[in-house]
């Protein structure tokens, strides 16, 4: 083959290609492609950051962070409440106190004054996920989550300071489960949370 047909047959080549990729079907996998692409960068760039406390009774708790972003560019601050086994044992019970004595949670504003819970918040992290259970070694099991603006009222945006803990036992035969004093606290864990303007005008009913 000479030099000026394999030319030929490289252009005629690069003109079904090109007639290919203009087909409807190439282009919606092509789209389909660069969409998965995108997500798969956003996906990588909200992923939540984990700040753990301290371990006792062989586990220790877990808050994560992260910006859900809304499209007029502004975002509510949701955390996630994770608990990890770091012990060598292969499982561990776990049962969450009642709602009512769960958690300690506080927030501080950029002054360092505290922030005033709303009005039966706390019922804002009970979605139930794992408040019974058991956890594996290494493993960690998403307790709950909330938004701050659903739990906190909120005065100003910046910089705030979340101290958050829970109550939990690890004894599956509970005579009293209602009773406080069954259950420790987990350490606390110290967080930074960024408010954003929009979660002063959120507030709960989300």
């Amino acid at each position: 083959m000479t030099a000026f047909q394999y030319g030929h047959m490289v252009t005629l080549t690069n003109l079904i290609n090109m007639k290919t990729f203009l087909k409807p079907t190439v282009l919606r996998g092509m789209l389909h492609i660069i969409i998965l692409l995108l997500f798969s960068q956003w996906k990588a760039a909200s992923q939540i950051l984990v700040s753990w406390g301290g371990d006792t009774n062989g586990l220790r708790l877990g808050v994560g962070k992260m910006n859900v972003w809304h499209t007029n560019q502004q975002y509510d601050v949701q955390c996630e409440i994770s608990i990890q086994n770091v012990s060598t044992n292969n499982m561990i019970f776990i049962k969450s106190a009642p709602l009512e004595s769960r958690y300690a949670i506080m927030l501080y504003d950029p002054q360092g004054n505290t922030v005033s819970l709303l009005p039966n918040s706390l019922a804002s992290i009970n979605h139930l996920f794992v408040h019974g259970g058991t956890v594996a070694t290494n493993g960690s099991d998403l307790l709950d989550y909330f938004f701050v603006s659903d739990v906190f009222d909120l005065k100003t945006n910046g910089l705030h300071t979340l101290v958050f803990s829970e109550y939990i036992t690890t004894n599956q035969f509970l005579h009293n489960p209602s009773s406080h004093s069954n259950y420790f606290q987990m350490p606390p864990i110290t967080t930074s949370v960024d408010i954003s303007p929009n979660e002063i005008k959120q507030g709960k009913g989300r």
